[in-house]
């Protein structure tokens, strides 16, 4: 009996270690569970901490972008205002000027007519013609027309045949212009006569190109009377070989197709179609020669001839030339007054 006495004892005393045992280790995964819930929250809180800071610094950026845009675009509007004001001033000053040289004609004409009514019998004296000295006759020299080119001549005919003033105020479709009973070029000449009456109409303005956004050197050429007139000179010669149909057929092919890329806005396509008409697929534009010397051979050197393609109905025209690089112009005109709205179909001018 004690034996066994001893022995519950003995087996109590290990089933009350057990459950300390147990008790502790419950306790210290207590303990580990509450540290790795603690480590968590920190890594949590320090995760929205680093969150909240980087939105912070993203949000500071783009304050600081938008008010670098903004300082940007008022020192923008700044520029064009005082350029538009210089601008203005400018052409205020150009149109006094041109009034005055105007006013001083008229003065002069007045003073003219009045001089002929009091003394017509001086005027009609003035007007008596000079003789001819008939050597100068036989040097070539008798008239101007004699010693203008063939071109200059022909170039003067078409300024005083061509009306402009005929320019449509609208640029037609195509289909619109060019119908069975059409002359050959028929959109060509209604195109050049769109753009010619349209930079006429802006020149006369008090402030030509407003509120268009040309460039400086747009602005420039555009705005120059002198450029529009001599433009007018040269598509002239065109008008007039159009109208009597002895313009070059492939030349005018070449043109009808830049005028109608640049009627629908494709100023790029224009562009490589002038190229394509101009150069073609040309290698050599002119004949070249190599010099091939041979070393330690005392047989003297060689010589190597890359020889000039066939010229192109373009490279024989000189006329031709010039007109077309005039029809360019007018596409780049047309560029500025009729953009496209994706840029990148522009051509650089």
């Amino acid at each position: 009996a004690e034996d066994a006495a001893a022995k519950e004892k003995e087996a109590l005393k290990k089933a009350e270690e057990a459950a300390a045992r147990d008790r502790r280790m419950n306790e210290e995964a207590d303990r580990i569970i509450k540290r790795e819930a603690q480590r968590r929250a920190a890594e949590e809180a320090a995760g929205r901490e680093r969150a909240r800071r980087a939105s912070e610094r993203l949000r500071e950026e783009q304050e600081q972008i938008q008010r670098d845009n903004e300082a940007e675009l008022k020192r923008r509007i700044a520029q064009k205002a005082a350029l538009n004001g210089r601008e203005l001033r400018e052409a205020i000053t150009r149109k006094r000027d041109a009034d005055k040289a105007m006013r001083e004609a008229v003065d002069k004409l007045s003073e003219a007519a009045k001089k002929l009514k009091q003394n017509p019998a001086k005027a009609k004296a003035k007007k008596t013609p000079r003789k001819r000295c008939p050597d100068s006759a036989e040097s070539g020299s008798d008239s101007e027309d004699d010693s203008l080119s063939s071109t200059e001549r022909e170039r003067r005919e078409a300024m005083r045949k061509v009306d402009w003033s005929r320019a449509h105020p609208e640029l037609l479709p195509r289909d619109q212009v060019v119908t069975p009973t059409a002359p050959v070029g028929a959109f060509v000449e209604h195109f050049v006569r769109y753009t010619i009456g349209a930079w006429r109409r802006e020149l006369d303005k008090a402030i030509p190109f407003d509120g268009m956004g040309l460039g400086e050197m747009d602005r420039r050429v555009f705005g120059d009377r002198q450029v529009l007139q001599n433009v007018e000179k040269v598509v002239s010669v065109l008008i007039l070989q159009l109208g009597k149909k002895q313009a070059n057929e492939t030349i005018v092919k070449g043109l009808d197709k830049m005028v109608t890329l640049a009627a629908e806005r494709e100023y790029q396509e224009a562009h490589q179609a002038y190229m394509e008409m101009a150069l073609g697929n040309k290698k050599w534009n002119n004949t070249v020669s190599t010099y091939a010397g041979t070393v330690c051979q005392n047989k003297g050197g060689r010589t190597y001839l890359t020889v000039m393609d066939k010229l192109r109905d373009f490279d024989k025209d000189p006329v031709a030339q010039k007109y077309s690089q005039c029809v360019r112009k007018l596409v780049q005109f047309a560029q500025c007054i009729r953009p496209n709205e994706n840029i990148s179909k522009h051509a650089l001018t």
